[in-house]
């Protein structure tokens, strides 16, 4: 499916890959936990109120940062500058990256059914905004602000890094989001 027909591969596809990956198991997963495992709804609930627990508080982006950090960290021949290793040569999905998205994928599954949440996202897209930068500029601080495009080596160091970039990009989701929320979440007539 991804593998290249010829000599010019289609990186640009994987993402896509992914994208049906992760809804071809999303889709029986969410039908088999809502028939059989919570059929009220109860845990549903329960994770909702998780979730908005998590983003009131001024750590989210690090708390959501941790398992995209670990996926970096446990990505073989990680590269700091390109992120999370992109599958773009195999029609195998990688289990760091397939984790990273799917979990990301859920997360927002289990956000959209909360308005409120969102709101919330919108008041405090600005601290969201100051956690994107400064975490970023921390991270090209320990990785420096010339691309290598080589391994990272095993090390504090590396870790210190996944954990800010991971940071950073959280930061810069709910900082984004937020502010649309912000400018543009009012339904208005034409």
């Amino acid at each position: 499916l991804l593998l290249a027909q010829g000599s010019v591969p289609p990186f640009h596809l994987w993402f896509l890959y992914y994208l049906l990956l992760i809804y071809a198991a999303a889709i029986p997963v969410r039908w088999l936990f809502a028939r059989f495992v919570d059929a009220a709804g109860q845990r549903r609930a329960q994770l909702d109120v998780v979730v908005a627990a998590i983003l009131r508080r001024p750590w989210a982006p690090l708390l959501m940062g941790v398992p995209f950090a670990i996926g970096l960290v446990l990505s073989q021949n990680w590269d700091p500058w390109l992120g999370i290793r992109t599958p773009d040569r195999s029609r195998w999905p990688g289990a760091p990256a397939l984790g990273v998205y799917g979990l990301t994928f859920a997360f927002g599954w289990v956000l959209q059914r909360q308005p409120a949440v969102l709101n919330q996202l919108g008041e405090r897209w600005r601290g969201h905004l100051a956690v994107a930068v400064v975490t970023t500029l921390a991270s090209l601080a320990l990785v420096g602000a010339t691309p290598t495009y080589r391994p990272a080596p095993p090390g504090l160091r590396t870790l210190a890094f996944a954990v800010t970039y991971a940071t950073a990009g959280w930061g810069w989701t709910f900082a984004l989001l937020g502010a649309a929320v912000a400018r543009f979440g009012d339904s208005r007539a034409s």
